[in-house]
């Protein structure tokens, strides 16, 4: 099944806000919601234990400047019988230097 993604701006200017530059903030977006339209309902079985019947968590993990990141995004299935996610947060773990 491919489901259909919306990303909440919250989220987009969230990722902005990181301050990323290789890989932009667009690309990892654009990532996130072509992994997501793909594998939606594999992330889905990680359930987010304070919410488990309507969000989960899809991390996102890459190198930038020699630093691992990890971008953890909140997405809602609330909406699956329509074949939608949405993903309504992202938290930023950086990593350490490698």
């Amino acid at each position: 099944m491919e489901w259909w993604i919306q990303i909440s701006p919250e989220v987009i200017r969230g990722v902005q806000s990181f301050g990323f530059q290789d890989p932009p903030p667009d690309r990892i977006l654009e990532f996130v919601e072509s992994y997501l339209s793909r594998h939606g309902d594999a992330c889905a079985t990680d359930r987010w234990d304070k919410s488990p019947d309507d969000f989960f968590i899809y991390s996102h993990l890459f190198i930038e400047a020699g630093r691992m990141h990890t971008l953890e995004f909140v997405v809602s299935d609330a909406a699956k019988e329509m074949g939608v996610l949405k993903v309504v947060w992202v938290e930023h773990q950086p990593g350490d230097l490698l």
